[in-house]
């Protein structure tokens, strides 16, 4: 899954490289290169950003391949070692597969040299610790992916159910007649519904599946009108919506990447662009004069639902109008000259598409299969919780101070000193008196270290699990041998034993190379005088992590120094650091100088390990101070006693932003409680967030009703989900009667299926043809092919064009059949844009054969 994200990393880069090359094109070209051909150059760079997979892996994919960053494969050898006497069990960092011992228990431990497999891209050596900041970074990048299109499909739709809501029929026969002329000279079948909704910004053309022409007004003069749904139809037939989904997907994928957004806002603006020149390419220098008027007048008279990401709309903004106009006004003929340079420039933009490439390429390597490695190692074997190593004498002894299991164990050694347990594998030691003398002052070395910090474990007997040595080399050398082997358990070991101004020595070295875990082992060595030293370059180079390892071992005093610079400097990290390393006084003294400071971010790192009561007194004064942005963070820290209180405080006070604060979180009976008393104060405009589902159904039925009867929409709005399916269908009901359509659309999902079947067929028996095609959306195709026989019966014209374009072709063709049997040319013509061309044929024949001229005329037009 990170090689899926690190791709989609690739093309953003190889994305952002095409839209430079797309800038570079229309700056040079920009009077040769038609709207619609640089509106294809960006959807192309648009797709380049959806597709993480690209023929060739290219420049891109050059750069984000492991052999950019790791090109030396390395080879894992073993290295010589010096006589070991080990326990198998102790080895802590790698599960090994048993196997027979082959001699003498007492005996090396060698793993099988092996070489390095050659890693596929991405699966390089890296920490621990990096490869769960690469995982985060995933879950991150995904997550915000798909809050980022939730947001937005959820927010067109309820753009849709709002647009829906406000909206009536279209009933002037001319608004049809000039749609129907439209349809027809621009080769579309379907009929698409029109609507009217006083409130729209502009004409517009939502949907996806189902589009519908949201019109203004239908008070405008034919011209005007035939320039409006000319110019919608355009964006159905060139499939516009569809396009501006795919930029909204770019648009999440990329969320991190500001230049995608920018390519988005191109595109809306191109589209539109390319859309008028779709629309003059066909029309005369009158009528051209009069799309024009048309756009300038469409800024008139603005409603107040504003555009959304992906609606279709006749005008967007002023800049905009400003070019389309330029446009329409310096419109240019296409020629010889000008698609031979627009063909050369699409070649530009795929062949830089293909240099680019991306990290994912169709000729990707398989990665070579994992090497196995293989260990001799003992049939004993045990899981310890806790062992320490010491280097002394010349030999690292190694013990688990869990103790062994008391059923399994092989001897116990004991004398006056020390008691020890030794598996038996191991239990040649005790005849080898050089080893047990390591043995002794290991075990009491480290009984020690474990009574001054009070460990139980000190009770305990020890198990030897390991011996190594003897070695015949110094401290330091050994030192530098271990680190240069990696081996960190030794290397432990045998710093404890370097003297200062070799530890100094070697920590210098290892803070230079950024080696923090060697580094961490040599910091209790260090003087105090080097710890301040190197905790000021730190500070000075930014080394956080160097930073934090060092101040803890400083005196209070010149810790509270470096939290004084940190705050100085605003370093809120460093801060943080030195913070933590100071007594409670003296963090309970820094919170109020911040508080002081009004410094917000310092303030809660000051308070976060306050106690319960510290953290109420100062929630208590801030309070008090009216400072807000403080009590939003402090009261997240409080028990729930704290904020109930301070929430009452702030009820009676009628201090709402305090009170929504504290009120979050609180128990389910006071947020009943709450809510009741909201509805007793009449407080609802600036309470309403107290309303949520952790409501009694009954106490939501109660105010539900009395929303209703007072008209109270925005508390409406927020508690009709959560009341009953009863009130929910008596409130329906009321409404159907009241005429009051938005809160019927609200309600009609949250009633039984049969109450909305009865709803329906009442709405198509009063005729209220808004509601009907609102409700309707539910019914199975067998229900509306029912309907739109009973709308053709009643002559009910408006249903019937609304619901054809949903029937089967069997129901449509029969409904053809009959229009053309009863001689209603005008239900005939409506039906017929759904049917295929050898149904229209058909009709052609019949209708010449039978001499109906007005039939025939009409389908010699398909």
């Amino acid at each position: 899954m990170n090689t899926f994200m690190i791709s989609f990393l690739s093309v953003s880069v190889s994305g952002l490289c095409m839209a430079g090359i797309v800038v570079l094109l229309e700056k040079l070209l920009k009077n040769h290169l038609s709207f619609r051909f640089r509106y294809g150059l960006w959807l192309f760079v648009i797709l380049r950003l959806l597709i993480p997979v690209s023929p060739v892996a290219g420049v891109v994919g050059t750069l984000f391949s492991e052999e950019t960053w790791n090109p030396q494969p390395q080879t894992q050898l073993a290295a010589s070692a010096p006589e070991t006497i080990k326990n198998p069990v102790a080895d802590q960092q790698t599960k090994l597969p048993e196997q027979k011992a082959q001699s003498d228990p007492v005996q090396d431990i060698r793993t099988v040299p092996t070489s390095a497999p050659s890693r596929s891209t991405w699966q390089f050596d890296q920490p621990a610790w990096l490869d769960d900041l690469i995982q985060a970074a995933w879950v991150l990048w995904l997550s915000v992916v798909v809050v980022l299109m939730v947001r937005r499909i959820t927010s067109y739709q309820g753009f849709l159910r709002f647009i829906k809501a406000g909206s009536f029929p279209a009933s002037s026969p001319d608004t049809r007649q000039c749609l129907d002329e439209v349809r027809q000279k621009m080769g579309i079948r379907r009929p698409l519904p029109v609507w009217i909704n006083k409130l729209a910004v502009s004409p517009m053309l939502p949907g996806v599946f189902h589009p519908m022409i949201i019109l203004t007004t239908e008070d405008c003069r034919p011209e005007e009108m035939r320039m409006i749904l000319r110019h919608e139809l355009t964006h159905y037939q060139r499939g516009d919506i569809f396009t501006k989904w795919l930029v909204q997907l770019a648009i999440c994928i990329h969320w991190f990447n500001p230049a995608v957004r920018l390519i988005g806002r191109r595109m809306e603006s191109l589209c539109e662009l390319a859309c008028d020149e779709q629309v003059l390419s066909s029309l005369s220098a009158s009528e051209k004069r009069c799309y024009g008027d048309t756009l300038i007048h469409s800024l008139k008279d603005k409603g107040t639902y504003g555009d959304i990401i992906v609606s279709i709309t006749l005008n967007e903004n002023l800049s905009l109008l400003k070019e389309r106009l330029s446009a329409i006004m310096n419109e240019q003929k296409s020629g010889t000259t000008r698609t031979l340079i627009s063909m050369a420039t699409g070649a530009v933009l795929f062949a830089s598409g293909i240099l680019c490439g991306s990290a994912l390429s169709w000729k990707t390597p398989k990665p070579a299969a994992a090497p196995v490695v293989t260990t001799t190692t003992s049939t004993n074997q045990r899981t310890f919780y806790f062992s320490g190593s010491v280097y002394t004498q010349g030999y690292i002894v190694t013990l688990n101070w869990a103790g062994a299991d008391r059923s399994e164990e092989g001897s116990v050694y004991q004398d006056s000193l020390i008691s020890v347990a030794f598996d038996e594998s191991i239990k040649a030691v005790m005849d080898n008196e050089e080893q047990m003398e390591a043995v002794r002052q290991a075990v009491s070395e480290q009984h020690a270290r474990l009574v001054r910090s009070n460990s139980s474990l000190a009770s305990r007997t020890p198990l030897l699990t390991s011996i190594e040595g003897p070695y015949t080399e110094s401290v330091e050398e050994l030192a530098v041998r271990f680190h240069k082997e990696k081996k960190m358990s030794q290397f432990r070991a045998v710093a404890a034993k370097l003297n200062e101004e070799a530890a100094v020595k070697m920590a210098r070295t290892f803070y230079a190379a950024k080696e923090m875990d060697y580094f961490a082992v040599l910091v209790d060595a260090l003087p105090e005088s080097e710890i301040l030293d190197l905790s000021r370059q730190a500070y000075q180079s930014r080394y956080e992590d160097a930073f934090d390892l060092l101040v803890p071992k400083l005196p209070q005093d010149q810790i509270q120094t470096l939290a004084q610079q940190a705050y100085t400097d605003s370093r809120l990290d460093y801060f943080e650091i030195a913070l933590f390393s100071l007594p409670a006084q003296q963090r309970s003294e820094w919170a109020e100088k911040a508080y002081t400071d009004t410094r917000l971010e310092y303030f809660i790192e000051t308070v976060q390990d306050l106690p319960t009561d510290q953290l109420g007194v100062w929630a208590d004064r801030i309070y008090a101070d009216q400072r807000l942005e403080f009590f939003e963070e402090i009261v997240n820290s409080l028990n729930s006693k704290q904020r109930e209180a301070l929430a009452e405080k702030a009820y009676t006070d009628n201090r709402v932003e305090y009170f929504k604060e504290a009120f979050y979180d609180l128990p389910r009976e006071s947020v009943a409680a709450y809510a009741q008393r909201v509805i007793d104060d009449q407080r609802y405009r600036d309470y309403l967030f107290v309303f949520d589902d952790n409501l009694p159904s009954e106490l939501m039925d109660k105010l539900a009703i009395q929303a209703y009867d007072e008209k109270q929409d925005e508390l409406f709005d927020r508690i009709y989900w959560g009341f009953s399916k009863e009130t929910a269908k008596t409130l329906l009901e009321r409404a159907y009667a009241d005429n009051r359509t938005e809160v019927l659309y609200r309600l009609y999902s949250q009633v039984d299926n049969e109450t909305l079947k009865a709803l329906v067929e009442q709405a198509f028996n009063d005729h209220r043809t808004d509601v009907f095609m609102n409700l309707c959306n539910d019914l199975t195709s067998e229900q509306k092919a029912e309907y739109a026989n009973r709308a053709y019966e009643n002559q009910n014209l408006d249903i019937l064009s609304n619901l054809i374009y949903d029937l089967p072709h069997d129901q449509v063709l029969s409904l053809a059949q009959k229009a053309y049997d009863d001689q209603r040319i005008r239900y005939f013509e409506i039906i017929v844009y759904e049917l295929n061309s050898a149904d229209i044929a058909e009709f052609r024949t019949q209708a010449k054969k039978d001499g109906r001229n007005e039939f025939y005329s009409m389908l010699e037009d398909y």
